[in-house]
């Protein structure tokens, strides 16, 4: 599916995203990694979008739409799961969201009050540009390649997986005065 941006979004300085062309190119690393580096002087929230419906081990749901989204709080720093690496490395607060794609903006909607607008947000989702602009767009690729997902190339600062993301770019990042900075 070829997916638009509409140029009505709404614009969050305060929110980085980390979106892949594909599985294991690093976007979990990498956001655990500014994450430890935030953290040390900010309250970070976290949140891994997922575009897959699958068990989880939750014990409840904090927002539930059947079929649409799921909505589930971190509370575990010794999982295996993303999410608990995330909270592990320092994030105050972790959100695991799954959902379908189509329907982003209902989920943010629904989700942007858990969200501090004074304080660093790291979103992993491939998809949720569409609903919003934020201040910084990471996306990681296998050297440079798309694979089958659609991307609005400007809008992002591509990192190319290959050439170790985490050493090529914390140093390049920071969050200051309310918004993420990349030089």
């Amino acid at each position: 599916m070829d997916m638009k941006f509409d140029t009505t979004r709404p614009y969050y300085p305060n929110i980085l995203t980390i979106s892949g062309t594909g599985r294991n190119v690093g976007k979990t690393t990498l956001a655990c990694s500014i994450i430890k580096k935030i953290a040390q002087n900010a309250r970070v929230t976290a949140i891994k979008i997922t575009p897959h419906f699958h068990a989880v081990d939750y014990q409840s749901s904090l927002l539930e739409k059947p079929g649409i989204y799921k909505v589930y709080q971190e509370d575990s720093k010794d999982g295996d799961k993303d999410s608990s690496r995330m909270l592990a490395a320092g994030a105050d607060r972790v959100l695991y969201v799954q959902t379908i794609e189509e329907y982003l903006d209902d989920l943010w909607k629904e989700i942007s009050g858990f969200v501090n607008k004074e304080s660093p947000v790291i979103i992993e989702s491939g998809g949720i540009h569409n609903a919003i602009k934020p201040g910084i767009a990471l996306l990681l690729t296998d050297n440079g390649q798309l694979g089958d997902k659609h991307f609005i190339q400007e809008e992002y600062i591509e990192i190319r997986s290959s050439e170790n993301p985490v050493e090529s770019i914390l140093d390049r990042i920071n969050y200051t005065g309310g918004q993420w900075k990349y030089k």
